[in-house]
Parts: C-alpha cells; structure tokens; sequence
C-alpha cells in the first residue's frame, strides 16, 4: 500500500530546467512609496493615477547572464550574501517574472518555452521564507484541504476520493513525523501552535501533496536551531530521491552536513555567477585559484570567504 501511495505521488513526468543568458532588470529602493493619512483617502475617492504617482525607480540589473542546468532528481544550491539575487533566480525558475522590469535569456521546463509553461500552473513552485498557513486550522485540516485541491484523476483501482485523502494523509504525517500534532492548530505570531521546525515540516508536506515537478525554496531554514535544518535538508534530499523531483534552494548558513547533500551548487555575487558546478568540486576550484580555507571552516563559508577575496583581488588591479 505504501509503495502504491508513493507511485500516486510520483509524477508521471520528469521536468528538467535549462537556464541560458538570463538577465533580469528590476526597480531600485528608491521606487518604493510611502503611505500617508492621505493614502487611504486616495484609494476610497479613486484618485487619478496621474495625481498619485509614484516616483520611478533606478533600473539595474539584479542577475546578469546566467547559465546552468538542474536535472529531474537534483537538487542545486544557491548561495551568496543578502542582495546577490539568489531569491530572483529561485523566482525565475519558478516563472514568477511579474516583479521586474525586464527579462532576458531562455528558459525552458523539459523542452518547454517558459512563455508556453504558463498553461502549465502548479507544475513549478516557489516556496518562501516565511511559513504562511492558516493558523487556525489544525495539521490534519491543512493536509486535507490541500490534498483535496491536488487529488490525481487515477488512483488506485477501486480506491474513493476520500480513501485517497486518508491514506495520503497519515502517510505524509507518519513521514514527517506529525501524528502527535494531527489535531493542533498550525498557529502563527500571535495564535499559539505548532513550532518553527514542526511548521516547516508541514510546508514539506503540503508541497509534495502539488506533486510540482520543479520545485524553488528560499532561505526556508531561517529561524532554525542546526538540528531542524539538517533535517529539513534531508526531507528535501527523500523527496527528491524518491520522486524524482528538480529541486533548487538557497540558504543563508548551510553546513557541512547540509552542503554535502546537494549535487550542484551556484555561487553568485551582486547577480553574476562566481561558480557553477557539482558541490563537491566548489572548493577545490577555489584552492586551484590560489585560495586559503582556514581550518574548521565549513565548504560555504570557505566559498563566502574565497568569493570576498576575489572581489578584493580585482578590486586592486
């Protein structure tokens, strides 16, 4: 039964991302507005938009010419400090292209054009740092609302819309380990509930009841203890292994434990691409060039450090 729920989950397709010369121009801080007494007033009495302007903002580029690769079953990670574009990227992969100006470079989604990959929604995701559920509905709830929204037309034969639901349902929480929260409120900042591990593990959960082939999560391990953060790097690792999944994500302090996990990474400064390649390979690269790793560094730390130096180098020449 349980391989069986697993073959249902499984999509019946496997999706590779190509990547090529993506560029992409966004609005700087400066186009951002901010709201008054008069704002709302505005808004009721439908003020022209000509009388309410917002000021235009400074065009740059946040990524500039990138190429790469993540085949079906890999997972790739995005690294570099706040503002070098790693969540645009995860964005555009996701074809989430609403919010920029400009985007230039191909796309394509197992040989699929990213302006055709419009019909085809739910098939790439992109999950946030934040954690957003409705937080008076319990785990067992928010599975089954989900699930609902998601169920294949084949199942198994004989088998009802509502076994389906069920069976599904204890699966994923026997897998992420959630049987003893099944009947407590997810909650948020102001409704107590579950806690910061035990809610991302039912982001987990609810993203695999999409059964997306591609799959963009950002910086999800942020306000993580180190133990809750390998673990959810290894459920990321059993779901791509076992579904097949292309799997992109970006964190802020991975370690060891975490990095080895992965088989590409993509190593990006002020939105160009330093390194791109298998994880394993990363650091060698950077010794090859002439680089120190100090002892007990972790692989990004010592890539973060290699990255500065190189800035620095050809800053001086």
């Amino acid at each position: 039964m349980l391989f069986d729920t697993l073959v249902l989950l499984k999509s019946s397709y496997r999706m590779n991302v190509v990547f090529k010369n993506v560029t992409v121009v966004g609005q700087g801080a400066d186009a951002s507005s901010i709201s008054t007494l008069l704002t709302p007033i505005q808004a009721v009495l439908n003020v022209p938009q000509w009388f309410n302007r917002k000021p235009k903002g400074t065009a740059f580029n946040i990524l500039t010419d990138l190429t790469g690769l993540v085949k079906s079953g890999e997972m790739m990670l995005v690294l570099g400090r706040p503002g070098s574009g790693c969540s645009t990227l995860l964005r555009i992969l996701s074809n989430q292209r609403e919010n920029y100006i400009s985007t230039t470079g191909a796309v394509t989604y197992g040989g699929i054009a990213y302006k055709d990959f419009h019909s085809f929604l739910g098939e790439a995701i992109y999950t946030a740092e934040e954690d957003v559920h409705h937080p008076v509905l319990t785990v067992s709830q928010t599975l089954q609302v989900a699930l609902r929204t998601k169920r294949p037309a084949k199942k198994l034969p004989g088998q009802t819309s509502d076994e389906f639901i069920h069976g599904m349902k204890h699966l994923l929480l026997k897998m992420f380990g959630l049987v003893n929260q099944v009947h407590t409120p997810v909650g948020n900042e102001f409704i107590r509930g579950l806690s910061g591990g035990e809610r991302k593990r039912l982001t987990i959960a609810e993203t695999m009841t999409t059964r997306a082939p591609i799959q963009c999560w950002d910086c999800s391990t942020r306000g993580l203890d180190a133990a809750s953060a390998l673990d959810y790097t290894k459920s990321l690792r059993i779901m791509c292994d076992c579904l097949d999944k292309t799997t992109v994500a970006s964190f802020y302090q991975a370690s060891d434990d975490m990095y080895n996990l992965f088989d590409k990474v993509m190593l990006l400064d002020k939105g160009r691409c330093m390194y791109f390649g298998p994880a394993k390979d990363a650091k060698q690269y950077f010794l090859d060039m002439g680089f120190d790793c100090e002892q007990r560094k972790c692989k990004p730390c010592a890539l973060h450090r290699s990255l500065v130096s190189l800035l620095i180098r050809y800053s001086n020449t």
